[in-house]
């Protein structure tokens, strides 16, 4: 598990991203088995295949942040109440 922030360095930590996010709170959402993303990182989401998400990211990212279509609506939720 890697923390990455606005200039794209990263440190290894042992936390496991359910702790994480209950460490973040609702300032951070998990986008996946992989991802939590800070509300402020958020640069754009847009429609993907299947009536799934795709959330582009203010950094440096060479991954997808790839919503699923079950989430979909709970993440736009949340990003909606900034």
């Amino acid at each position: 598990t890697y923390i990455v922030n606005f200039d794209s360095k990263q440190w290894p930590t042992d936390e496991s991203l359910d702790s994480l996010q209950q460490i973040f709170g609702q300032t951070f959402y998990r986008v996946n088995r992989q991802f939590l993303v800070n509300r402020k990182a958020v640069r754009h989401v847009s429609k993907y295949f299947a009536r799934k998400l795709l959330v582009e990211v203010r950094i440096d990212f060479p991954d997808k942040l790839i919503i699923s279509k079950a989430r979909a609506s709970d993440f736009l939720k949340w990003i909606r109440s900034q």
